[in-house]
C-alpha cells in the first residue's frame, strides 16, 4: 500500500468518526440521534407548524386551577406561598416541594447569588413543607401576583416593615409580625438533624389557620392560560436547560420525552422531594433575566416615585440591612421601576423567547407573552420560574450539556 493511499483512508477514518460524531450523542454509554429542529424565518418550529395544541379554560366548569391548569377539589381555592431554605446543605430535605402548583427560586442575598425557593400550594395540601426560612421582598410580590397568602418563618426587616402594614394576607411561623402560626408551625421530629432544617409547616393546618384569621378563602387569581400536551410524535428526543447560578446553586433541567416533563437537577445531583423520593419534574420551566440591585439606605426611592423601604423600619435595622438584600426588578408594587422585561419559556421540549409583563398595583398578576405579543399557554403541570440578575447565563440545547 503506497504512502498516499494510506493517507487516503485515514481521512476517511476521520471523516467517519466525525459524521458519527454528528448524527450520535452519547451519554452514560446509550447513544441517541440527534433531533435537528429546523425552524422558519420568523424562528418558529416548523415541526409544530401543523399543530395547535388544545388550550384549557380554568374555572367553574371545568373545575381546574388557575395555577397549574390541573383538575382538583381545590382549583378555587386561595393558595399559600410558602417559603423554603436557600442552604444549599437543606435541599436534601425539601419536603412537599413536588406538589405545589408553581416554585419560584432566586437569589435571596445582594452579596451573593445563592438562591432560596418559594413553593406555592393550591390543588395539594402536604402534611409537611419545609425546611422554611425567613422571607424576601421579590418572594412577597410574586406571593401578591398570584394573591397567595404569604408564610414565611421570619423575614428581613423590609419585609416585616411591609407585612406590618398589611400589604398581603400572611401567616408568619417565625411569630415576629403577627399574626403567627400557632399549631400549623412547628419543628419536626423526623429528617434533618440540624434544629434550623427542622423548620416546618403543614398546609392543611395552614388552611385552618387562615379560616381563623377570616382571610378570603376564595382565590382571585386567573390570569395564566393553558394547553394540552402535545402529541408524542411531536415532541423532541432531546432538550436541556442550565441555568449558571453561583456554584453549587446551579441548575439543570433535562427534557424527558416520555412524560413531556423537565426533570430537575440540582447541583449536577437528581433534585428529589424527601417526602416522596421523587425527582422534580416540571411541565414548565420559566426563566426571568433582570436587574438585580441592593437595598441601600443612600438610595433616593421616593424621588424616584416609589416607596422608600426603611420607613418604619428602626435605625439598628437600617444599618445592619444597608445593602445586605436583593431587589430584583420584578414590578412589584412598592420598589420596581421595570415593569416587564426579558423572560424564557421551555414547554413541550422547546424554548420560547418572550417577555413578563406587571402593572403597578397591589394583586396585580404576573402576565407571560411570546416576542409577537400573545399570551403563553403553559402545558398544564407544575411550573417552575427561575429568576436570575441580567448578566447569569442561561443555555439551552437540544443536546446533553457539558460542563
Amino acid at each position: 500500500m503506497s504512502k498516499n493511499q494510506k493517507i487516503g483512508i485515514g481521512v476517511a477514518a476521520c471523516l467517519v468518526v466525525l459524521l458519527a460524531g454528528w448524527f450520535f450523542v452519547g451519554r452514560g454509554g446509550d447513544h441517541k440521534t440527534r433531533e435537528v429542529i429546523e425552524l422558519t424565518e420568523d424562528g418558529r418550529d416548523a415541526n409544530l407548524l401543523d399543530y395547535e395544541p388544545d388550550v384549557i379554560e380554568s374555572g367553574k366548569e371545568q373545575g381546574r386551577s388557575p395555577l397549574s391548569g390541573r383538575v382538583c377539589d381545590a382549583w378555587d381555592k386561595r393558595p399559600f406561598a410558602i417559603m423554603y431554605s436557600g442552604d444549599a446543605g437543606a435541599r436534601k430535605w425539601f419536603s412537599g416541594l413536588s406538589q405545589a402548583d408553581i416554585v419560584v427560586e432566586m437569589p435571596h442575598r445582594a452579596t451573593h447569588g445563592g438562591t432560596r425557593v418559594m413553593g406555592i400550594f393550591q390543588c395539594n395540601a402536604p402534611t409537611i413543607v419545609g425546611p422554611m426560612r425567613s422571607g424576601r421582598t421579590d418572594f412577597l410580590g410574586l406571593a401578591n401576583a398570584f394573591d397567595a397568602i404569604f408564610v414565611p418563618w421570619g423575614g428581613s426587616s423590609i419585609v416585616k416593615n411591609l407585612l406590618k402594614k398589611g400589604v398581603n394576607d400572611h401567616i408568619d411561623c417565625n411569630g415576629e409580625v403577627a399574626p403567627a402560626g400557632g399549631d400549623a408551625c412547628f419543628r419536626r421530629k423526623d429528617g434533618p438533624p440540624s434544629k434550623m432544617d427542622k423548620a416546618s409547616s403543614s398546609v392543611p393546618k395552614l388552611i385552618a389557620r387562615a379560616r381563623e384569621l377570616g382571610y378570603r378563602n376564595t382565590t382571585q387569581f386567573n390570569a395564566l392560560k393553558f394547553q394540552t400536551d402535545i402529541p408524542l410524535s411531536k415532541r423532541p428526543d432531546h432538550a436541556y436547560v442550565k441555568i449558571y447560578f453561583e456554584k453549587p446553586f446551579r441548575v439543570i433541567f433535562e427534557y424527558d420525552k416520555a412524560t413531556n416533563t423537565y426533570k430537575r437537577y440540582f447541583n449536577k445531583q437528581p433534585d428529589k422531594d424527601y417526602a416522596t423520593g421523587e425527582q422534580y419534574a416540571a411541565k414548565n420551566v420559566v426563566v426571568i433575566l433582570t436587574k438585580k440591585s441592593a437595598f441601600s439606605t443612600s438610595e433616593d426611592y421616593v424621588g424616584k416615585g416609589l416607596v422608600d423601604p426603611w420607613n418604619g423600619v428602626d435605625e439598628v435595622h437600617r444599618k445592619n440591612d444597608n445593602g445586605q438584600y436583593p431587589n430584583m426588578e420584578l414590578g412589584d408594587p412598592w420598589f420596581d421601576i421595570n415593569r416587564s422585561g426579558e423572560a424564557r419559556f421551555y414547554m413541550n421540549g422547546r424554548e420560547i423567547v418572550g417577555t413578563w409583563r406587571r402593572e403597578r398595583k397591589l394583586g396585580a398578576p404576573m402576565e407571560f407573552f411570546d416576542k409577537n405579543g400573545k399570551p403563553i399557554h403553559f402545558v398544564e403541570g407544575q411550573t417552575w420560574i427561575e429568576i436570575a440578575e441580567s448578566n447569569r447565563k442561561v443555555r439551552y440545547k437540544v443536546e446533553p450539556l457539558e460542563e
